[in-house]
Formats: C-alpha cells, sequence, structure tokens
C-alpha cells in the first residue's frame, strides 16, 4: 500500500513539476512586447506553411481534368445524342404532316397580327396559333393530326 501512495505521490509531483512550467511559460509570454509576439507567431505560421506544403507535395497528384472530362462524356454523350435525335424526329415528324396549305394559312394569320392587319383575333385564331390545333383545311380532311 505504500508502494501506491509513493507512486501517486511521484505522479502527483510530476504534474505539479509540468503544472509549473506551464504557469512559468504563460507569465513569460504575458511578459512579451508586441514585436516579440510577432516574431513568435510569424515563426510558428511559417512552420504551418512548410507544413502544409511538403503535405501537399506527398500526397499523389488529382487526376487529369481531361481525363476527368472524358470518363463523363463516355456516359452523357450517348444520353444527348438520343435525345437530340429524338428531338430532331419529333420536329421532322411534326412538319411532315403539316399541308403547305394548312402552314400557308398559319403564317398568313401570323403575319396579319404581327404587321398590325388585325386588330382582334377569335378565340379559334388563337388556339391554332398557341397550341398548332389543326386548322379548319385539315380539320375537313378527316380530322387527323
Amino acid at each position: 500500500m505504500e508502494e501506491r501512495q509513493g507512486r501517486r505521490t511521484s505522479k502527483q509531483r510530476n504534474v505539479n513539476e509540468r503544472l509549473d512550467q506551464i504557469g512559468q511559460v504563460l507569465i513569460d509570454a504575458a511578459a512579451m512586447t508586441d514585436d516579440e509576439v510577432e516574431v513568435v507567431t510569424s515563426r510558428v505560421l511559417c512552420r504551418e506553411v512548410w507544413t502544409r506544403i511538403v503535405a501537399e507535395r506527398d500526397c499523389p497528384a488529382p487526376s487529369s481534368t481531361w481525363l476527368d472530362l472524358i470518363l463523363v462524356g463516355r456516359r452523357t454523350v450517348p444520353a444527348l445524342l438520343t435525345a437530340a435525335i429524338a428531338v430532331v424526329a419529333w420536329y421532322w415528324i411534326d412538319n411532315a404532316r403539316m399541308t403547305p396549305s394548312a402552314a400557308n394559312g398559319l403564317d398568313s394569320q401570323l403575319e396579319r397580327v404581327a404587321l398590325g392587319g388585325a386588330t382582334m383575333m377569335s378565340d379559334d385564331d388563337l388556339l391554332t396559333i398557341v397550341m398548332n390545333w389543326p386548322s379548319p383545311e385539315r380539320a375537313s380532311q378527316g380530322g387527323q393530326r
């Protein structure tokens, strides 16, 4: 039991000595002038910067940007091409469905409104222009879109 108390005492003595050293460092730091504080902090900051630089040098270099773009492009280019082909096909099919006379009728209505020749549009004309609804000519051909 005395041996245990001897260990505690020596351990406590070591802790007290370490606390005394820390207290002395704090007292010395409080007595420093502004110039001395600046010198010490600049040294610490300089060391931190150099350690970060060394750590960055030791890290493996990031992969090339071009390589990343190629890897991403392998997945996105087919999707974009598919979407572009679908849009072009949709546009082509839509234009093939519209007869030339219906297209001319729609163009003449737009020209009339754009040039100010018409003061008021009917609801049917508005639906024809906005929603590309079948014109009366196409409706009489069978009502097919």
